[in-house]
């Protein structure tokens, strides 16, 4: 164990914590535990769903994300985050 470990977390540790006070009761508000972990599992990456040859999906609210586009010597980068909900996205898994 590092000396870091208590200091830094990854967003999926702090989800496990957050899920723990909130099972015992030890959240102020029941519904800040939630919504805390709902937006920490927004910033964890997922890869988005073909739904068809071109198009893919948000993995949680389903709204068409653009991948990465190459036009003859340019290219568009794909999008990030969900303009919709905010879902984190990652394109390594997906082939466009």
């Amino acid at each position: 164990m590092n000396n870091y470990s208590s200091v830094f977390m990854t967003e999926q540790d702090a989800i496990e914590n957050l899920d723990h006070a909130f099972k015992h009761g030890f959240c102020v508000s029941n519904l800040t535990c939630q919504k805390a972990i709902e937006a920490l599992n927004k910033q964890i990456p997922k890869n988005p769903v073909q739904s068809s040859m071109q198009t893919y999906l948000c993995p949680i609210c389903e709204k068409e994300v653009k991948p990465k586009v190459n036009v003859g010597e340019y290219s568009i980068e794909a999008e990030k985050h969900c303009s919709e909900c905010g879902q984190a996205l990652k394109w390594d898994d997906v082939n466009p």
